[in-house]
């Protein structure tokens, strides 16, 4: 998984241990949802990609958990896009993950800069 996954893949050559999501694979999917639900408000760090049109349901909710649980958040998206409202700032599609992120990361050497921090 992680050959493919180039955020886990980038967090595990810098020497640090990665929690990959359970609920995919698990056999009871409930109880995988709950063990990533547990990883990630025991986690010092989410580094979440929320590339695509959307962020998906799944990696928005483990972002909130995150956030109330105080952890910090870095949302990679190395392709952003940007809604422009008339008369305003260039605001990511969604503001929740823009309001609750840490970090906005682009690119490869800014998560080894954000995981360095």
């Amino acid at each position: 998984m992680w050959g493919r996954d180039h955020l886990a893949k980038a967090c595990v050559d810098a020497g640090h241990t990665v929690v990959v999501p359970q609920r995919f694979a698990a056999a009871d999917p409930v109880a995988g949802a709950l063990a990533d639900l547990t990883a990630v408000c025991s986690s010092a760090r989410l580094p979440a990609d929320v590339s695509g049109s959307e962020t998906p349901p799944g990696t928005a909710l483990l972002i909130g958990a995150a956030a109330a649980s105080g952890v910090r958040i870095a949302a990679f998206q190395p392709r952003p896009t940007f809604t422009h409202a008339h008369g305003r700032e260039p605001n990511w599609r969604n503001l929740m993950i823009q309001y609750a992120a840490d970090a906005h990361l682009d690119n490869g050497d800014a998560v080894l800069s954000c995981l360095a921090a």
